[in-house]
């Protein structure tokens, strides 16, 4: 297999589906393409053509022809859409991402014309390269330029920011980093030097660096462990574990093609609605899910309020304590009061009394839970400690209620 940074990223977000789609070799079902993701390839598309006419020719398409090219490639993508989604892509939703393809385009337009800084060697180049392990590698490299002896490896974004330092080297510097192992095992006498640049194309901004010996053999490294840790996944899961390419939940699996053969999805794409007969009557599997899940739900919020309004209801019989009060009424039920003594540790002398426990292993470091029987032999084989530990705590009353009954009537 040849492994590519799309297919290292899918099996960090989804073993399993990088199983189906890369081991297994299932064709993804028909699904709705995302229009960001669509929004990224047209605008790519219209790069590429605008310097293949150059490279040709020697001929700059003007804006107007690039927005024609635009607008076509987005016509078809609509009509994709709209054949495999329950929903046609809205008028809305389409012109907005018309509208920032070609804002995208012009702040480019703006930016570069003539479009002669470097010279442009590849555009769209596919490459293939070994990694030390042995590993093929692949990849596309949206643009080569050479400026005499120094190459530049140029990936365009679509984003509305620029990523975050992690995410930022995780994956895009990672990316056009290993890429420069292709660039100087075929330009060996040429390149002296690889730089890679990043040009956001919503914002108008470069990101570049220079691509360091070290830079390069920590991606490979990234690289190399990453595809280790597959081929470990693929061993144990040809030698019969068959949960080792794990599924996992997360944001895209709304749009993932593989729903209707995942474990965690496929339930709901099948008709389970036959009838069967249970302790609560005639009903259907995916109805006794429901209604499980609506009877948690008002389980929780009955133990939220039930919390409050005990919490409540000890606060004010602790603010009464002088009438002693055994029980509090309402008009249909009755709640017994129970009183009792807390030994708690003085607010001053919370940390000072933790320390003795702690040194004298009288608290269970798992539970944090004082170990009584060893503090009372403590105390018996050590009685002049006795008052230092009276010193830090205190007695505190604490007033609870519970045991709710049905309010009995008076007899008369």
């Amino acid at each position: 297999m040849a492994y590519s940074h799309s297919q290292l990223k899918t099996f960090e977000e989804c073993a399993l589906r990088f199983r189906y789609k890369y081991i297994d070799k299932i064709p993804e079902p028909a699904a709705a393409p995302s229009p960001a993701m669509e929004r990224g390839t047209i605008v790519h598309d219209t790069l590429e053509l605008l310097y293949k006419k150059i490279q040709n020719s020697g001929l700059v398409m003007t804006r107007e022809e690039l927005h024609t090219h635009i607008e076509t490639k987005m016509i078809a993508f609509r009509d994709r859409y709209n054949a495999v989604s329950e929903l046609p892509l809205s008028a809305e939703i389409y012109a907005d991402e018309l509208d920032i393809s070609k804002s995208m385009i012009d702040r480019y337009y703006d930016s570069y014309y003539p479009f002669n800084q470097t010279k442009i060697n590849w555009l769209e180049q596919n490459i293939n390269f070994d990694l030390p392990n042995g590993a093929k590698f692949r990849g596309i490299i949206d643009r080569l330029d050479f400026q005499g002896d120094q190459a530049i490896i140029v990936d365009y974004k679509t984003d509305k920011s620029i990523a975050p330092y992690g995410t930022f080297t995780e994956t895009y510097q990672q990316q056009l980093t290993s890429y420069a192992v292709w660039v100087m095992n075929n330009y060996p006498h040429v390149v002296k030097s690889v730089t890679g640049k990043l040009i956001y194309l919503r914002l108008q901004q470069e990101v570049t660096w220079e691509i360091s010996h070290d830079m390069l053999t920590q991606a490979v490294t990234n690289i190399t462990d990453k595809i280790a840790k597959i081929e470990d996944t693929l061993f144990r899961y040809n030698m019969g574990e068959k949960d080792s390419f794990w599924p996992v939940e997360w944001t895209q699996c709304r749009r993932c093609a593989y729903q209707v053969m995942c474990p965690l999805w496929k339930h709901r794409f099948q008709d389970d609605e036959v009838v069967i007969v249970s302790e609560i009557g005639e009903t259907t599997i995916k109805k006794l899910v429901d209604k499980f899940y609506h009877l948690n739900n008002q389980k929780k919020e009955l133990e939220d309020n039930l919390k409050g309004i005990k919490e409540f209801l000890e606060e004010y019989v602790t603010s009464h304590a002088d009438e002693e009060w055994k029980k509090l009424y309402g008009e249909e039920g009755e709640l017994k009061i129970d009183y009792k003594n807390e030994l708690k540790p003085r607010d001053d002398k919370n940390n000072e009394l933790k320390q003795l426990l702690l040194d004298e292993w009288l608290l269970d470091l798992l539970t944090m839970q004082v170990n009584t029987s060893r503090l009372t032999k403590f105390i018996a084989e050590n009685p002049e400690r006795l008052a230092d530990i009276a010193d830090m705590i205190e007695k505190k009353e604490k007033y609870t209620v519970g045991r709710a009954k049905e309010k009995k009537e008076l007899k008369k």
